[in-house]
């Protein structure tokens, strides 16, 4: 931070003579005098405290337990809230007077004056918001609202009345009647309740600040919570929530709108006697422009007992913004604090159980500098030349004004200097280097001044390094693998960025170029598509330093794609004629890489075969033999392809030996007269079989082998069937026939027929 002195140099002003400097001062110590007025319930009056001297300087008798303090803009009156007396009494400011008494129809909760002066609102226990002419002290107008608790505000304008008692309700002070209603809240949540319990407007009214007490119910309990919810006055939606961790009390906007200040009541907690409340000690002092609490200002105790706790029940701010005043009810005493420090400066003894707390308006006063630091900045990454980028997300990170983080809203940002034109202020407080700034430290010094307060700035330096792009190499790589399979890991692996290995975290990549087959993976990985032949191919790629797009260099990839070991084993089986499976699947002593394969892995395929009736299924691998085929060894060719690379193949060949049909032939007995001839006295091919079919004159030739003994009368025909052709001698035959295959003479088989001629 650059010293006071220094920043007072850089502003010399014109020379003034030493009665003009003192008229000055008399001038705004006139204009910045404020007086305090602070409703005391548990004595029935109104303290009056010079800020200035934080002095008690009269006492004010009015209704029965006051409790709210509400001052014209103009500061020539006081109303206050009567609760007991169900009144409004009215203080002349100048003689520190009542004027006035307002009867009311119920207890007045709050107070609020209109910006002319001319209405006063109070919203009633009753829950009615009675409307007041304060030029004849009566009341014009009754409202219901809704619930009696809670607090009002007026817009600066006039135009609009808020109501935070439970809901957030708005009036039109024109028609005095209801136009918008909202529950406090961003969005509604199960088992959350939202109770809006107190508001202050913003000085430029686009913002309304609203207390709220959140009561939820779930699985883990009960519990009490507490924010301060910001609403868009235009729209009337919660735009924000602040949480408070605590239940909000009094809300106090300073004049400038830079800080708003919440009283916290109770708190809920857990303690050895069960859940419950316990009694608020502290003020929230929240900044504006970043919606968030800059301090928790501890308001002490007078002892160790809850009920000893300084609770607040009263706020107001200084038009200066210089002090903030606190009533503590069960500490008979007003803390004043300084607001530059968030401390207490003292506390001010006032009888009878203090409440609201109202400062006299002043248009004239100027806020009270605070305490503005611009810290020096140094991002530890230095950026690379050539390319450039943020250097720093924001200069205001670290700077503060009033003890609240700066931001663009509470200070003003200004560029003071830069040592290199390539090093810029943003407007949002980013430091930027261009593609052209050289290499080296540079410094970039920049000013930051009080929004509200344009004369009071701080400076500060920002220190940016630029180096040189890091020395980048993409080295060769070569990779092998086959079809389908991974041939590299990660082509970054042996490169290098500076003097650390490549990666995805610190380089970018892409392909330049390919040959078919091969590719390059975004996780640096080379992959070999699949059914791709054997051979070499080549992949170039390219990497680029993240930080510095332009810095980057290619490497070059070799991929030798290999065929897997295949081997289709020659198979040889015996096969029935009758036909059916002859093998269940040719595959079963085949291999690809020494590893048995499956139809998952090898496309299969017949070649040829010696007969159609030799057939092979390529979805399971099974050769068929069909019922007929031709009797003897049959060949297949087959052959069996990698999936994943069709062109790497292998051939073999299945024998087949299909065996005749096995010939069956049964022996007979007959019986037939031997004094007559008789025609087809048994027919032997009748419980004969060729296979599983039975035989016939079709499908066998028939012979007779020997008879025994000799007999001409006996004769057997090409059909099976036996004759007796005339009378013979009587007595047993005994018949020899043979059946062979008409397909296969060769394949026979004989039988014996016994037939007896004894029959007459």
């Amino acid at each position: 931070m650059i010293h006071p002195s220094a920043r007072s140099n850089r502003r010399l002003q014109p020379a003034v003579s030493c009665m003009a400097c003192l008229l000055a001062l008399l001038s705004a110590t006139v204009a910045d005098a404020q007086t305090a007025y602070v409703a005391n319930a548990d004595t029935n009056a109104v303290t009056v405290l010079d800020t200035a001297t934080n002095a008690v300087t009269a006492t004010i008798a009015v209704g029965i337990a006051p409790r709210e303090v509400a001052i014209t803009r103009d500061a020539t009156r006081a109303f206050v809230a009567n609760t007991g007396s169900n009144s409004i009494s009215v203080i002349d400011t100048a003689s520190q007077s009542v004027t006035a008494t307002v009867a009311l129809p119920d207890s007045p909760n709050s107070l609020a004056v209109g910006p002319a002066g001319d209405r006063l609102y109070a919203l009633g226990s009753s829950g009615v918001l009675h409307v007041v002419d304060t030029a004849s002290n009566s009341v014009l107008a009754s409202l219901p609202v809704g619930a009696g608790f809670g607090e009002i505000a007026v817009t600066p304008d006039g135009s609009r009345l808020f109501i935070a008692s439970t809901n957030i309700t708005v009036i039109d002070t024109a028609t005095d009647a209801i136009v918008a209603s909202c529950a406090p809240e961003q969005t509604a949540v199960p088992g959350v309740s939202n109770v809006a319990v107190g508001v202050a407007i913003s000085p430029d009214g686009a913002r309304a600040f609203v207390g709220v007490v959140s009561y939820s119910y779930d699985i883990t309990g009960f519990r009490v919570d507490g924010s301060l919810a910001v609403v868009d006055t235009a729209t009337t939606t919660v735009t924000q929530s602040i949480p408070l961790y605590s239940q909000p009390g009094p809300i106090a906007v300073t004049a400038d709108g830079s800080r708003v200040y919440v009283g916290i009541k109770t708190y809920w907690a857990n303690t050895l006697y069960g859940a419950g409340f316990l009694p608020g000690r502290w003020a929230a002092a929240i900044d504006t422009a970043t919606d968030a609490v800059v301090q928790w200002i501890d308001l002490g105790a007078d002892g160790a007992t809850w009920a000893q706790q300084h609770t607040p029940a009263g706020l107001a701010v200084t038009p200066d913004r210089s002090g903030i005043y606190v009533s503590i009810p069960n500490g008979n005493s007003v803390a004043a604090i300084d607001a530059a420090t968030n401390a207490i400066r003292e506390f001010i003894a006032v009888a009878g159980g203090p409440a609201g707390v109202a400062v006299t308006p002043n248009a004239a006063a100027k806020p009270k500098p605070f305490v503005i630091d611009a810290v020096d900045d140094n991002p530890a990454t230095p950026l690379p030349a050539q390319a450039g980028g943020r250097a720093l997300a924001s200069v205001l990170a670290n700077d503060t004004l009033g003890g609240a983080a700066a931001a663009i809203g509470n200070v003003t940002l200004a560029l003071v200097s830069a040592s290199d034109r390539g090093i810029t202020l943003a407007p949002d407080a980013a430091v930027w280097v261009s593609g052209d700034a050289a290499v080296g430290a540079h410094a970039l010094t920049y000013e930051i001044c009080e929004a509200v307060n344009p004369q009071n700035c701080d400076r500060a330096t920002v220190t940016v390094s630029v180096r040189a792009p890091f020395a980048i190499h993409a080295n060769a790589d070569a990779g092998a693998g086959f079809a389908g399979s991974v041939a590299v890991a990660n082509v970054l692996a042996n490169d290098t960025l500076d003097v650390d290995v490549a990666s995805l975290s610190s380089v970018s990549l892409s392909q330049v170029s390919a040959d078919t087959g091969v590719s390059l993976s975004a996780d640096g990985s080379i992959v070999i598509a699949p059914g791709v032949a054997a051979g070499a191919r080549a992949l170039v790629y390219r990497i680029c330093e993240l930080a510095s797009p332009a810095n980057c260099d290619v490497g070059n990839v070799v991929v030798t794609i290999a065929a897997r070991a295949i081997h289709a084993q020659a198979d040889a089986v015996n096969a029935p004629r009758t036909g059916g499976a002859a093998v269940a699947n040719v595959l079963a002593n085949d291999t690809l890489e020494g590893a048995p394969v499956t139809t998952a892995t090898v496309v299969l395929a017949t070649l040829s075969s010696t007969t159609a009736s030799v057939s092979l299924d390529a979805a399971t691998g099974a050769v068929s033999v069909v019922r007929g085929a031709p009797v003897g060894p049959q060949t297949l060719v087959y052959r069996i392809c990698e999936a994943a690379s069709p062109s790497n193949c292998s051939d073999a060949a299945i024998t087949v030996n299909v065996a005749p049909y096995v010939l069956a032939a049964a022996a007979d007995r007959a019986r037939a007269s031997s004094k007559m001839a008789t025609t087809g006295v048994v027919n032997v091919l009748l419980n004969d079989t060729i296979g599983d079919m039975r035989a016939t004159s079709a499908n066998v030739t028939v012979s007779l082998e020997a008879l025994s003994p000799l007999n001409r009368q006996i004769r057997l025909n090409a059909d099976g069937t036996v004759d007796v052709l005339g009378k013979s001698s009587g007595g047993t035959f005994s018949l020899l026939y043979q059946i062979c295959d008409v397909d296969t003479p060769a394949n026979c088989a004989r039988a014996t027929l016994t037939l007896d001629l004894s029959g007459k």
